[in-house]
């Protein structure tokens, strides 16, 4: 396993799928990339500034994992969450997907669907799934 993807969505308990992936990485001597599907585009300066906040954030990320002696990298990306994580696990080569997954309400869901769920439907590559749930 020399390629690990980490689905990042800022959740607030991102910390704990990005720790899995420490772990893993470790244990396998792994690269491992760091993905956030963004969904902002910056028309406007408030548009912008989440951006850069959303880049700075995870920067911050990639620093604490390759201060651990990961290798790490940070990719940014726009669209379709689910489309955007798996063409980048094809170009990169990724042989293990880790996406954290929470609750979510009936409205959300019927307006957003359940990203960790189409992602194990869509993927041929393993998605190893950290709860963040209580």
């Amino acid at each position: 396993m020399k390629n690990i993807l980490i689905a990042v969505d800022f959740h607030e308990k991102t910390q704990l799928f990005v720790d899995k992936a420490q772990e893993l990485a470790k244990s396998f001597d792994s690269k491992v990339w760091l993905l956030h599907v963004s969904g902002v585009k910056p028309d406007n300066e408030e548009d912008a500034q989440e951006l850069r906040d959303e880049q700075a954030e995870l920067q911050v990320i990639t620093d604490h994992l390759i201060k651990q002696g990961i290798a790490t990298e940070a990719i940014f990306a726009h669209g379709p969450t689910i489309d955007s994580i798996l063409e980048k696990a094809k170009e990169f080569k990724i042989d293990l997907i880790i996406s954290g997954h929470h609750k979510h309400g009936f409205l959300y869901r019927a307006l957003y669907g359940d990203t960790t769920k189409n992602l194990i439907k869509k993927s041929k590559i393993p998605v190893l799934v950290v709860p963040l749930d209580d």
